[in-house]
C-alpha cells in the first residue's frame, strides 16, 4: 500500500511541477510581450474583430512594399531624367554656335559631342532595378533600346534614301523616323508598348509610373540629339553651310524642349510626393490599428509579474518538496 501511495504521491507532484511550468512559460510570455497567451480565452470565443485587425494589418504590409518599390523606381527615374536633360542642355550650349565656326573638324566634334550626349541618354533609358527595365513597359526583363550605334545606323539610312538635303527635309525625315509607330517604336525600342499598371499604395490611392522609351518628351530630346549625330555624315551628301545649319538647328531645337523634360520631372515629382503622403498615412494608421490590438488582447502586466513571481515561488517550493521525498537533483528535476 505504501508504494502504491508513493506512486501516486509522485504522480500528482510530477503533474503539477508540469503545470507551474507551462504556467510560466506562458506568464513569461504575457509579461514580456503584453499580450495574453489565450487569445480565445481572452475574448471569450469571439475573435472576430481580431481577425479584422490582422487583415488590416497585412493590407498595409502589403501597401508598405508598394510603397518602398514604387519609391525606388520613381526616385530611380528622377536621377536618369536629371542625368538626361544635364547632358542635352550641356550640348545644346555648344551647338547653338555652330554656324560661327565654319571649320569640318569642329563640327565633326559637335557631331560626336551631340553622339555622346545620346549615348548617354539611350545608356539612362537602359537603366535597370534588379534586372527589371524601368523605360521598358510590361517588358521590364527586356532592354528598352538598342545601342546608340545601331540608333545612328538606321536614322541615317532612313535619312540619306529619302533625298533630303535641306534642313527643313532633314528635320522632317529625322521627327518621322521618332514619330508614333515610326522605326524607333517599331525597331529600335525593345520594349513593350503596355504601361505597368498603376500601383496600390493605400486603400484609396494608387500612381502610375508608364514612363516608356518612346515617351513623346523623352523622343524630343531624341530627335535634335540625333540630327546632330548624324549630321557630318557624309553619305546625307550636304555641304559644310547645311551641316552647320543642321547642327545650329539641333541645338535650338534641343533648348526648346527642355520645358518639356521639366515638366516630365515635374509630374514624376507629384507621383514621388503622394508616395511620400501615403507611406505617413499609413505609417499612422498602423500605428494607431496595433494600438487597438494591444487594447484587444492586452493584459496587466503588473498583474502578469505578479502572477509570474507566485508561481516561480510555487514551484520552488513544489521542488522542495519532490526532492525530499524522491531525492531528486535539480539537474533531473528540469
Amino acid at each position: 500500500m505504501n508504494a502504491i501511495g508513493d506512486m501516486a504521491r509522485q504522480l500528482i507532484l510530477s503533474t503539477n511541477q508540469t503545470n507551474l511550468k507551462t504556467q510560466l512559460d506562458d506568464l513569461a510570455i504575457q509579461v514580456s510581450t503584453g499580450v495574453t497567451h489565450d487569445v480565445n480565452e481572452h475574448l471569450n470565443g469571439d475573435t472576430s474583430l481580431l481577425l479584422s485587425i490582422n487583415r488590416s494589418l497585412e493590407n498595409i504590409e502589403a501597401y508598405e512594399q508598394n510603397i518602398v518599390e514604387a519609391g525606388i523606381v520613381a526616385n530611380m527615374m528622377q536621377t536618369s531624367l536629371e542625368i538626361m536633360q544635364t547632358a542635352s542642355q550641356e550640348t545644346a550650349d555648344a551647338l547653338i554656335n555652330a554656324d560661327m565656326t565654319p571649320d569640318t573638324s569642329l563640327l565633326t566634334d559637335l557631331a560626336s559631342d551631340a553622339e555622346d550626349s545620346l549615348d548617354i541618354i539611350m545608356g539612362e533609358l537602359n537603366r535597370s532595378l534588379s534586372e527589371r527595365y524601368l523605360y521598358s513597359g510590361t517588358a521590364t526583363n527586356t532592354a528598352a533600346v538598342y545601342s546608340t550605334e545601331e540608333l545612328l545606323d538606321d536614322l541615317t539610312d532612313h535619312v540619306s534614301t529619302s533625298g533630303a538635303v535641306t534642313v527643313e527635309e532633314i528635320l522632317s525625315e529625322v521627327e518621322d523616323f521618332f514619330s508614333e509607330a515610326g522605326f524607333y517604336d517599331t525597331n529600335s525600342y525593345s520594349g513593350s508598348i503596355d504601361s505597368i499598371s498603376s500601383i496600390p499604395i493605400s486603400e484609396t490611392d494608387s500612381v502610375s509610373i508608364d514612363i516608356t522609351a518612346t515617351h513623346e518628351d523623352i523622343k524630343s530630346l531624341l530627335i535634335p540629339l540625333s540630327m546632330a549625330a548624324i549630321s557630318m555624315d557624309g553619305s546625307l551628301g550636304i555641304d559644310i553651310n547645311t551641316q552647320m545649319d543642321v547642327l545650329r538647328e539641333s541645338g535650338e531645337d534641343l533648348y526648346g524642349v527642355q520645358t518639356n523634360i521639366t515638366s516630365l520631372r515635374a509630374s514624376l515629382g507629384m507621383v514621388e510626393a503622394r508616395i511620400e503622403e501615403a507611406s505617413v498615412r499609413n505609417e499612422s494608421e498602423k500605428s494607431a490599428i496595433s494600438l487597438a490590438k494591444v487594447e484587444l488582447i492586452g493584459i496587466d502586466s503588473y498583474e502578469a509579474s505578479v502572477e509570474y513571481e507566485n508561481a516561480s515561488v510555487q514551484l520552488e517550493m513544489l521542488y522542495a518538496i519532490t526532492s525530499r521525498s524522491s531525492s531528486l537533483n535539480l539537474v533531473n528535476f528540469l
